[in-house]
């Protein structure tokens, strides 16, 4: 597609690294690296990961949903709260180990999914935008634009970044180390 999908020169230690390689039209885990969180993976590597195994990235209303497990929690942690014992964040508090950590590391949400908020950044499909003044349901962003949504804040971030409604806009050509992506199945 002539698009940049993994920021390989972006690697700074044995923690900071991207686990997924991209070789002949083939993606491909690095051996002993498959629980560990991608990383310096552009939008356009992450979307072409997901759909290589038939799958998305999630729009910015279900990632969020899905951090909050269908309640209102303020955190995508067990109870809604956060602390250093249920994610990792912080980095600049000296709270956090100061890296991405193992995925499954602290205790799932009430959906079973683990590091909603904290570890690294995710990917959603959604260009961004300035949310509408209206109550929507499941909406779905601008068709278009020049920056994409990250949610979840990470390793580095304090807690406000991390909340569940916390969205910021980034750059889909741009890999970082701190930011990877969560896929989703969109099939029944």
């Amino acid at each position: 597609s002539g698009q940049t999908y993994i920021s390989l020169s972006d690697s700074i230690d044995s923690y900071n690294q991207c686990w997924i390689r991209y070789s002949n039209n083939t993606f491909s885990v690095v051996l002993g690296y498959e629980d560990w969180p991608v990383v310096s993976v552009t939008w356009f590597g992450s979307k072409a990961f997901a759909e290589y195994y038939g799958w998305d990235l999630p729009r910015e209303a279900e990632w969020e949903y899905a951090c909050r497990s269908g309640q209102s929690y303020k955190y995508g942690t067990n109870d809604g709260k956060i602390s250093s014992f249920q994610a990792n964040y912080d980095y600049y508090g000296s709270v956090g180990p100061y890296h991405p950590v193992i995925v499954g590391s602290y205790r799932s949400n009430s959906f079973g999914l683990g590091d909603m908020s904290g570890n690294v950044w995710e990917w959603c499909s959604d260009w961004y935008g300035v949310y509408d003044t209206l109550a929507a349901t499941d909406p779905t962003g601008p068709q278009s634009g020049a920056l994409k949504v990250i949610r979840g804040g990470g390793w580095y971030g304090t807690d406000w970044v991390c909340r569940s409604t916390y969205r910021s806009p980034y750059t889909p050509g741009i890999g970082s180390l701190m930011i990877g992506f969560r896929v989703v199945s969109r099939q029944l």
